[in-house]
């Protein structure tokens, strides 16, 4: 492991939650399309 970890604003955080919420995707596809872990989101 690297040891470095991602960082995301609350803009960012604010978006991924609604574009979640607007899609009929899972949290998991729209993290993959986003280039996220879908474990990082799920908290949001």
């Amino acid at each position: 492991m690297s040891g470095h970890r991602q960082h995301y604003n609350e803009t960012f955080k604010r978006e991924t939650v609604k574009y979640v919420q607007e899609q009929s995707k899972t949290v998991e596809q729209i993290a993959d399309e986003l280039s996220i872990r879908a474990r990082v989101c799920q908290p949001w």
